[in-house]
Order: structure tokens, then sequence, then C-alpha cells
């Protein structure tokens, strides 16, 4: 029984399913419901005569050949069709598979690269958190030192022209429990390395003069 958007006009015609159709010497599957439904519109429906299975069931009849036959080589070339079909099912499925694994592959990769990511991060925001409370800690000093030593000003120009000729470092003098309790700031001019350095290499050289051995002895002994 044709359905009811269709206009069947072909004789050989039977019936229609969702994915093939039903003539009088075999059924012929489609890929799509779409692809059966413009077949039908095309030849069913219409021109009948120009489908290559109806042709060849309208010259079977005229040439008084055995339907039998013709059905079996009708089943034989769908059969063909239905193996070229699966062919192609069974690559694209294989294209699909490797796609699969391509993502598959990727996926993992964003996931690796998305645990590393977030691990930098909380080691980044742990190490501001850090630099915030030493920043905080730093100021804290300063405003110390400033309220109790320098009246609770601090004068950059004479910060700069002190720091010109100056080297300093700030150093832990006292500690209670792994804790600094006490700094320590040692000061000095930066001429005073140089100076150091050149001192000590005089009073080496000086000591290398002195220690050379003194082995020349002289006969002045009248001779006989």
């Amino acid at each position: 029984m044709p359905n009811s958007k269709h206009l069947v006009k072909c004789p050989f015609f039977e019936y229609e399913k969702t994915n093939f159709i039903k003539c009088e010497d075999v059924k012929r599957t489609f890929r799509w419901i779409k692809q059966k439904d413009n077949y039908m519109y095309k030849f069913c429906d219409a021109s009948w005569m120009k489908c290559e299975y109806a042709l060849r069931l309208h010259h079977a009849y005229e040439e008084g050949r055995d339907m039998e036959e013709v059905k079996i080589e009708s089943m034989k070339s769908e059969l063909r069709k239905l193996e070229r079909r699966l062919k192609a099912s069974e690559e694209r499925n294989k294209a699909k598979d490797n796609e699969i694994k391509k993502l598959k592959k990727e996926r993992k990769y964003l996931q690796a690269y998305r645990e590393k990511f977030i691990a930098m991060r909380a080691k980044e925001d742990k190490i501001a958190k850090e630099i915030a409370a030493m920043t905080s800690m730093y100021e804290a000093r300063f405003a110390y030192l400033m309220a109790e030593y320098a009246d609770g000003v601090l004068d950059e120009t004479d910060m700069h022209e002190w720091s010109k000729d100056k080297e300093f470092a700030i150093i832990p003098d006292k500690m209670e429990e792994d804790k600094v309790v006490q700094w320590r700031t040692i000061v000095r001019l930066k001429d005073d390395q140089d100076d150091n350095t050149t001192e000590s290499e005089d009073k080496e050289e000086q000591s290398a003069d002195h220690s050379e051995p003194e082995d020349r002895e002289t006969d002045d002994s009248p001779k006989h």
C-alpha cells in the first residue's frame, strides 16, 4: 500500500517502508529516508519507465523470461549494492574511530595542560600572597622606623643622597624558634671595600718580601 504522500504509477511497485521499497522482484534499501522519498518522487510517482529496476522487469516480461531467475538476478544486484554500502559504512566507521582516538588524545593533552595550568596558577597565587605579606611587613617596619626615629617623615632626596656612596645589608640579628625577632643593619661606604682590598694586597706583598731567605754569606777573612 503506497504512502499517502506518494502517487505511485509504477506497475511493479508493491509497498514502501521507512528506508526501503518493495518491488515485484526484490526489496531495495536506501541509506536515508529522504534518499528513498526523492527516488520515489522521481521514478515511482512519475517517470517509472526510466527506473532501471522497472525497465529490467518490463524487458523480462516482454522476453517471457522466468521471473524466478529475474528475482535471483535482482537479489544478487541488490546484494552487491549492499556490500558496497557496507564497505563504505565500515570505512566511515574506521574514519570516525580514528577521529575519536584523535579527539581522546587531544582531550587527554588538554586535561593534562589544564591540571598543569591550575597547579601553576595555584603556585603563582601562593607566591603573590607571600609577596603581599612580605610587602605589608616591610611597610610596617618602615612605618615603625619612621615614626620612632625620624619623626614620621622620610625625605626621598636625603635618602637618595645618603645611598649614593653607601652599601648596606639588613641581616637577622636574633632568632627564636627559627623565627627572626631582631634585625640588624650594616652600613659602610662603597670605597671602604676597595681600600680594604688594596690594604690587604699591600700587606701580602710586604709579607712576601720579608719572607725571602738571606742565604748569602761573605768571607772577608785575609788569605794566608
